[in-house]
């Protein structure tokens, strides 16, 4: 598999070939990772890095 350079502005689906069920398998095991609980709703909006990024902070509890 080529490398590929991945930004926040990378799109799962267009530039990793990722169809919506590898995004979301993504999007559980990064969900997993973090301890937030994404709702099928977030996963559905996740399109680019930073969408899943944000998903995340914004259930990610706050520290000050």
């Amino acid at each position: 598999m080529p490398e590929v350079g991945v930004s926040e502005l990378s799109r799962f689906a267009d530039d990793f070939g990722m169809d919506t069920f590898a995004v979301a398998g993504l999007a559980l095991r990064v969900s997993e990772e973090f301890e937030v609980a994404l709702s099928h709703d977030d996963i559905e909006a996740v399109a680019t890095v930073r969408d899943l990024i944000d998903a995340v902070r914004e259930l990610a509890p706050q520290t000050s």
